[in-house]
C-alpha cells in the first residue's frame, strides 16, 4: 500500500510539470508611440497605461528615454 501511494504521488508530480509549463504567462505588451513618466502622481498611486491623443487635465509628464 505504501508503494502504491508513493507511486501515485510521483505520477501526479510528473504530470504536473508539463501542465504548468504551458500555463505560464506567454504574452507581452506591445505598443507603438511614446512612453511618459507621470511626475506629479499622488503617493501610493499604481502604475497605469493611458492610450490617448491628449493627456487628462492636471497630469504632468516627462518622456522616458531608453
Amino acid at each position: 500500500m505504501k508503494n502504491r501511494t508513493l507511486a501515485l504521488i510521483l505520477a501526479l508530480a510528473l504530470l504536473a510539470v508539463p501542465v504548468t509549463m504551458f500555463n505560464g504567462c506567454t504574452s507581452y505588451l506591445d505598443f507603438s508611440g511614446y512612453a511618459y513618466e507621470w511626475t506629479n502622481a499622488p503617493a501610493g498611486t499604481q502604475s497605469m497605461i493611458i492610450e490617448a491623443d491628449k493627456l487628462p487635465e492636471g497630469y504632468e509628464v516627462k518622456p522616458i528615454v531608453a
